[in-house]
This record gives C-alpha cells, sequence and structure tokens, in this order.
C-alpha cells in the first residue's frame, strides 16, 4: 500500500548517491565535486522512473499534477489548501510555484490558518519543524564545504517531495498524511544539524 510515488522519488534521489559513492573512490573528479556528480548522474534515475507508471510519462506528468490540483480545490473548502494561482502544465509555470509549494509543503498549514484541532496538531508540528529549521541553517551553512552526496541526496528527495505534493495534492488534511513519507528524514537532519540529537 505504499504510495508508488515515494519510491519513485527516493529511486531519483538514492541511486546518484550509491553510483558516486563507488566511483568517488576510483575518480578524484567524482570525489571533489560531489554536487556536479550528483546533477550528473541523476539522468539515469529519472529516466527509469519515467518508465515506472504513465503518470510519469513525460508528456503526462505535468498534466497530472494540474488535474490532481484543480480536484483537490474543487473537493476542499476554500480556506483548506493552499492555492497556487493560474497554475497550467508548462514547465515554467510549475517552476514559477515551486518556491511557495517548497514552504507550503513543508510548514503549512500555519498555525493562524489552522481551522478544526486536526490542523491545530498538524501547524503546532510545522512550528515546531520551522523554529528547528531556522536554528540549523547558520550551522548547515559553516559546513557547506563538507557537503556529501549523501546530503544533497536528502534534499533532492525532501524537495521534490515537498513541492509536488504541495501542488497535486495542496488540501492541508491530505498533505499532512502523505507528508509523513519525508518529514521523519528531515526532522532527523535538521535535529543532528542543529546540534540538537547530541543533547539527547
Amino acid at each position: 500500500n505504499i504510495k508508488y510515488y515515494w519510491l519513485a522519488v527516493w529511486l531519483v534521489a538514492v541511486t546518484p548517491v550509491i553510483i558516486i559513492s563507488l566511483l568517488k573512490a576510483k575518480i578524484e573528479w567524482v570525489r571533489n565535486n560531489p554536487i556536479w556528480s550528483w546533477l550528473a548522474v541523476v539522468f539515469f534515475p529519472l529516466a527509469a522512473v519515467s518508465l515506472v507508471t504513465p503518470n510519469f510519462y513525460y508528456s503526462n506528468f505535468l498534466v497530472v499534477v494540474v488535474k490532481n490540483y484543480q480536484a483537490y480545490v474543487n473537493l476542499s473548502n476554500p480556506e483548506d489548501v493552499i492555492h497556487f494561482n493560474n497554475l497550467n502544465a508548462s514547465v515554467a509555470g510549475v517552476l514559477l510555484r515551486a518556491p511557495w509549494a517548497f514552504v507550503s509543503g513543508i510548514f503549512r498549514p500555519f498555525i493562524f490558518e489552522a481551522g478544526n484541532i486536526f490542523q491545530a496538531c498538524a501547524a503546532l508540528e510545522n512550528l515546531m519543524l520551522l523554529v528547528v529549521f531556522i536554528v540549523a541553517i547558520p550551522k548547515i551553512w559553516a559546513y557547506r564545504k563538507q557537503i556529501t552526496e549523501l546530503h544533497i541526496g536528502l534534499v533532492c528527495y525532501v524537495a521534490l517531495l515537498s513541492i509536488f505534493l504541495a501542488l497535486s495534492a495542496p488540501n492541508f488534511g491530505s498533505l499532512a498524511r502523505y507528508k509523513i513519507g519525508f518529514t521523519p528524514f528531515l526532522w532527523f537532519a535538521l535535529l543532528a544539524a542543529s546540534g540538537i540529537l547530541k543533547r539527547f
């Protein structure tokens, strides 16, 4: 019963990590350029994932995202969904809305948006996550030169799922359930980066 898109995004994020981990012991350029190496290798899992299901065919993917978005908006109360004005199935249209989708996918609903007890619980968790995120950012920046392919894979996994879940399942209730696929990884990474984890 696992959602197939969790597996698809996991493959895109993890396959380059495994390949680069094997190559960097033999190739110095790969060892010295983890970000560029990751970007070079990620093409192969992206191509493989596009064959998993018709929803991931390149010609269908953004159309499916927009149709899901419109279906959720039509079935939900206006105050219970994330709104992306004039969302369309173009690469430019999705990229322009990706930053807000990223923020919304991780941190919404905000406390002031909670309309019931369930949303209030989700909003409280999101608020705690935001606080830990703010504490962790300066420490992550300080160690930016020590980035590895594993960090890049983690960021890719969280970013892709948060963006496309927010775009295709914008209802706060649905989003709170679906994002359990990436929030444990995000919590662990931020708690470790912030130093909070060491205290326990």
